[in-house]
C-alpha cells in the first residue's frame, strides 16, 4: 500500500492544460458542425464558417488556459490537505 503524499503542482497542471486544450478541440468541432449546418440552412455559409473556424482555433486555447490555472489550484489544495490528512491511500502492483 502506498500514500500520495504530495502532487507536482506543475506537471500536474501541465496535464490538466493539455487535457482541456483536447475538450477545447472536441468543443469547437462540435461548433463548428454546428454552425456549418446553421450557416448552410440559414444561407449564410461565410459567417457559419468564420464563426466555426475561430471556436476550433479560440476554445482550445481557452480550456487550455483554464486547464493549467485549475491544474495548480488543484494540485495546491490536495498539498494542503495531504498534509492534513496523510493523503490518498492506493495499492500499487
Amino acid at each position: 500500500m502506498a500514500l500520495i503524499k504530495r502532487i507536482g503542482v506543475l506537471s500536474f497542471a501541465y496535464i490538466y492544460a493539455l487535457t482541456g486544450v483536447l475538450m477545447g478541440l472536441i468543443a469547437g468541432l462540435i461548433i463548428f458542425l454546428a454552425a456549418a449546418i446553421g450557416g448552410a440552412a440559414a444561407k449564410a455559409v461565410g459567417f457559419g464558417a468564420i464563426f466555426g473556424v475561430a471556436a476550433i482555433i479560440i476554445l482550445p486555447i481557452i480550456y487550455g488556459i483554464g486547464g493549467f490555472l485549475m491544474g495548480i489550484i488543484s494540485a495546491a489544495i490536495y498539498n494542503l490537505f495531504a498534509k492534513w490528512t496523510g493523503g490518498i491511500e492506493i495499492d500499487l502492483q
